[in-house]
């Protein structure tokens, strides 16, 4: 039986070769669209969903895995490790991180602990794989919330839309701010400050939006004194300009890793088609 094994949200932009890799077990997000409900991440057609969110006949809509599902994969866990570390999306983002904790509570007889990771899902999706490579190398309980702490400090994501009506329809936003950026043309990009969604520019075009990218990539990196940054790449159906955004970033940092990803259908429903985002990790 091994020490540790991380578990973490299907909400992040985990692919299953990467879970597979990393031996992170996802715990399924719910999306409901075109009267059906889908497990994101495993049987959700990628393609139609992105037709549908494309076409705007509708709004999809999300839900957090149930007490029981996380209960199921928590005892699931149970049986591999010692120690079960679930590394949660914002607590403020989902409910999902309190119906997680309530889990644990009720699996007493469990060592579980539950990791906000104060961040987006792609900051979600750093801090779990580095706490899962950690329990890869045999490293004890302790360790391992070590490197998901450190990793939360070291961990910065953000990302541009297209279009902020998807938001405004989640209640992310107001929706008079929705209408204001649909009349300027912004591109405004989003990320997690001060325990909520902010938009930290407001771009008119991707380009001006990469280019701001590039400097607060740079600001970070070198306020944490890096040697490199391990780094993933996500769009909505905007492959386009997340190839920019890779030739910008192999252009500026020395890179340990990057990663293209495709973000899950259940981030996708709140930030639209069009988005594009970066997630980077800056390695000591």
């Amino acid at each position: 039986m091994q020490p540790v094994k991380v578990l973490t949200g299907s909400i992040a932009t985990i692919t299953p070769e990467l879970a597979s890799r990393f031996d992170i077990d996802l715990v399924p997000y719910h999306v409901t669209y075109a009267g059906k409900t889908y497990d994101d991440g495993i049987d959700l057609d990628y393609a139609d969903f992105h037709d549908f969110l494309r076409t705007g006949e509708g709004f999809p809509s999300t839900s957090h895995p149930s007490l029981g599902e996380f209960k199921d994969a928590f005892s699931a866990a149970a049986e591999k490790a010692h120690t079960i570390v679930y590394v949660s999306i914002a607590s403020v983002y989902s409910k999902g991180y309190s119906m997680a904790r309530m889990a644990a509570q009720e699996l007493d007889g469990l060592d579980i602990e539950i990791v906000d990771c104060e961040a987006g899902a792609g900051g979600q999706t750093m801090v779990a794989l580095e706490a899962a490579r950690a329990a890869a190398e045999g490293s004890g309980r302790e360790a391992v919330l070590g490197m998901a702490a450190a990793a939360k400090v070291r961990t910065d994501v953000a990302m541009t839309l297209e279009t902020m009506r998807y938001l405004a329809h989640g209640g992310k936003i107001h929706r008079a701010s929705a209408l204001m950026g649909s009349l300027l043309s912004l591109k405004p990009i989003i990320a997690y400050r001060d325990g909520g969604t902010t938009a930290i520019a407001k771009p008119h075009t991707h380009a001006q939006a990469l280019s701001f990218f590039a400097q607060l990539m740079r600001s970070e990196y070198n306020q944490f004194a890096g040697n490199s940054i391990r780094c993933s790449i996500e769009d909505v159906d905007n492959e386009d300009w997340a190839n920019r955004a890779e030739e910008m970033v192999r252009a500026e940092f020395p890179i340990d890793r990057l990663w293209r990803i495709r973000t899950s259908a259940t981030v996708a429903t709140h930030v639209g088609s069009g988005a594009w985002g970066i997630t980077w990790y800056v390695v000591p």
